[in-house]
């Protein structure tokens, strides 16, 4: 989460916060180049150690590729992010932008399988994503590994988190279990520990200290509420000590449907201990899972309604639908063949009669990722119409992701940014123009032409 906030500092400079940090702490130089400085805040001192691991993530994104190192700067998507290959055909100062096809608007492969092995050559066309916790968590777990620290319950934890990242649950649910497994949650114990009180004893029995264990499962407040819970959860006994291994136990003996009532009833839990503490009512159990209950039933029904939309609302259709009058639809989709190590993509133009006005398929090779893929498709669909010189046009697809980037004005972060970006601009220079979604059934002809591209 530090990790995150040293992101939004590079993400957005001209925040209020951002501006503020930045006159104290680190005038005339940017984050990275920051230092720790003479009587830092406790927030900052947080922030500055997190910088270390955001450094190691940090990787660049290509667009022209003139200010990138080819063979020094961190820029392949995948791990190790640097190239790792001997110096060869281009001098060891070479640029990113030496190794672009600036006639074809894409890399020089030709050039590109010269100068790298192929497991180099690969990579370059790997996924790489924006920030989130979820990538940090991973990178400060592999920074630790390498540092010897113990592996052993770092690898046996790992199908734990993503059994909870995998719940269908909303997202202060899952965090809220997360911090609980992570003994990060403001207890007795915790505070104690940090000064703050005097005690730890448990505020709902005064009893036993405070722990996450206590609080959330063994004291008998809690016992309780689980006691009235109907289902595998009732009768299920656990002896752990830690919130975590409570939680691992019961993440091999639930399925989803009782462990996401587990997580949401745990939160019920926590959220009436709050209520204790602040002076608060103590609300029966028959309340607390009622309530847990009720959010789980209703997260569940939100998911099954939005399933059905397309992006910002739109309505997904099953099946295709002719454009307005006067107007092309440019239906595109895209393929890969692993085998191969192909992708191919199928773009079909359709006036509103249905009548088919142009097609067309092609091959790139070393595309490995979906989502890249599709954004190549969508792009290329952007430039055929342009070249067929269309002045009302949709482009309609099945890819999700895609389409949400191609609506909306946000920048991309992730390796398909500069696709999304570049189909944008070209789609600004149409008179008319719109995005849609259409479900695989709909897009059929040009997931076949893909299909077909990729079988030659």
């Amino acid at each position: 989460m530090l990790a995150k906030q040293c992101w939004r500092l590079l993400k957005w400079p001209d925040s209020l916060a951002v501006r503020v940090l930045k006159e104290k702490y680190y005038p005339g130089v940017d984050f990275l180049e920051s230092n720790l400085g003479k009587k830092p805040s406790y927030a900052w001192r947080s922030i500055w150690q997190a910088k270390a691991l955001l450094q190691e993530g940090l990787i660049w994104r290509v667009g022209n590729g003139s200010r990138i190192d080819l063979w020094k700067d961190k820029w392949i998507p995948a791990t190790p992010h640097k190239i790792l290959d001997p110096v060869r055909i281009i001098s060891r100062d070479a640029k990113v932008a030496e190794i672009i096809n600036w006639e074809a608007n894409w890399w020089d492969i030709p050039l590109i399988e010269q100068i790298f092995s192929e497991e180099t050559v690969e990579q370059i066309w790997t996924k790489n994503g924006r920030f989130s916790v979820h990538s940090a968590y991973h990178l400060e777990v592999e920074r630790r590994n390498r540092g010897n620290w113990s592996t052993s319950s770092v690898q046996s934890a790992i199908p734990t988190w993503r059994r909870l990242w995998n719940l269908k649950l909303p997202r202060f649910i899952l965090i809220f279990i997360w911090r609980a497994c992570n003994d990060i949650l403001p207890t007795k114990i915790n505070l104690y520990r940090r000064k703050i009180v005097i005690d730890q004893l448990c505020p709902m029995c005064n009893s036993e200290a405070e722990s996450n264990g206590h609080v959330l499962w063994r004291c008998d407040s809690a016992k309780a509420v689980w006691g009235s819970c109907r289902g595998p959860i009732q009768k299920t006994s656990v002896e752990a000590e830690e919130f975590f291994d409570i939680f691992a136990f019961l993440c091999d003996r639930l399925e989803d449907k009782d462990l996401e009532l587990f997580a949401s009833v745990a939160y019920k839990v926590w959220a009436r201990r709050n209520m204790v503490v602040f002076g608060g009512a103590v609300l029966p159990p028959s309340i607390l899972i009622r309530e847990a209950t009720k959010i789980v039933e209703e997260f569940r029904k939100s998911r099954e309604a939005t399933s059905a939309l397309g992006p910002r609302g739109q309505i997904s259709h099953d099946r295709w639908l002719r454009p307005a009058v006067n107007s092309i639809k440019f239906n595109w989709d895209a393929a890969l063949d692993d085998r191969k190590k192909i992708m191919g993509m199928g773009i079909i133009a359709r006036d509103h009669h249905g009548d088919v006005k142009a097609a067309m398929c092609d091959v790139i090779p070393y595309i490995r990722d979906p989502s890249v893929a599709e954004a190549i498709a969508a792009r290329r669909a952007v430039q055929f119409a342009h070249n067929m010189g269309v002045q009302s046009m949709e482009l309609e697809g099945d890819a999700r992701e895609i389409i949400l980037a191609l609506r909306s004005s946000a920048e991309v972060d992730s390796s398909v940014g500069n696709l999304v970006l570049e189909a944008r601009r070209m789609l600004e220079t149409f008179p008319s123009w719109r995005v849609s979604h259409v479900r695989r059934d709909g897009n059929r002809a040009a997931h076949l032409l893909a299909k077909f591209a990729i079988s030659q």
